[in-house]
């Protein structure tokens, strides 16, 4: 289980979370949604430890307050940041074979009876968008094929938590709803997911629990149907 605590980060001098406390379960999907600058970027920054950060994030029991990025993704962390971050100039065979190389060197992981870590064979089938582009540089994908790498480059360590930011944005809603069955299909292997998203259709269609943040701190967090309902906080947070 993911567990945060009285988190609070931010960048040099500016405070962007004031102490949000939430936590993800095995096999669920948390979405946590917000208008941009509510601090949900920030939020898995920081647990992933990009950023200095107060309070108490513990993974599996186990304290990521003063652990490297490095350090937390051996432990079984994946993350999909916003910007994709695939190696342009790279092959999508080679940036998957970065993050199957990035997996086997999971030294303080424990041991799992069922390792979810997948091969090249089984990326290109679970991902079969991707097969015919394995020899394409990533610089010349598509942005949703760009995204779709991201997520499978995340996938190939065989991640049990995977902090996916913000992976629909400007994409057609033909990708939108691909992206959605994955998550789906992730959690359904027993992957627990946050998901950083600003659209409420997609978090509402996967998601078994949502957050939502406003100025930094949580402002909601319920069922999908208890948001459905919640017609005061869409409007002030999420609604423009």
């Amino acid at each position: 289980m993911l567990e945060l605590i009285d988190v609070r980060a931010g960048y040099g001098g500016s405070r962007v979370l004031h102490g949000v406390t939430m936590r993800v379960a095995p096999g669920e999907i948390v979405a946590v949604l917000g208008r941009n600058g509510a601090g949900r970027s920030t939020l898995a920054r920081a647990i992933m430890g990009q950023l200095p950060r107060e309070g108490e994030i513990r993974w599996q029991g186990q304290s990521l307050t003063s652990l490297a990025p490095h350090q937390i993704a051996r432990l079984g962390i994946g993350y999909v940041p916003e910007t994709r971050d695939v190696f342009g100039p790279l092959t999508v065979m080679q940036n998957l074979w970065l993050g199957q190389r990035a997996g086997k060197a999971r030294t303080a992981r424990p041991p799992s009876a069922a390792d979810r870590a997948l091969t090249l064979a089984q990326a290109f089938e679970r991902f079969e968008e991707l097969a015919p582009r394995r020899d394409a540089p990533a610089a010349s994908l598509s942005g949703g094929e760009q995204q779709l790498l991201s997520l499978c480059r995340a996938m190939m360590a065989g991640p049990d938590l995977l902090i996916v930011d913000e992976p629909t944005e400007g994409l057609a809603p033909r990708v939108v709803a691909r992206i959605g069955r994955i998550l789906t299909d992730l959690r359904a292997s027993g992957v627990a997911i946050l998901l950083i998203e600003q659209k409420l259709s997609l978090a509402l269609s996967c998601a078994q629990r949502i957050a939502v943040m406003g100025r930094g701190t949580l402002v909601f967090e319920g069922a999908p149907d208890a948001l459905a309902g919640a017609s005061a906080i869409r409007r002030e947070w999420l609604e423009v």
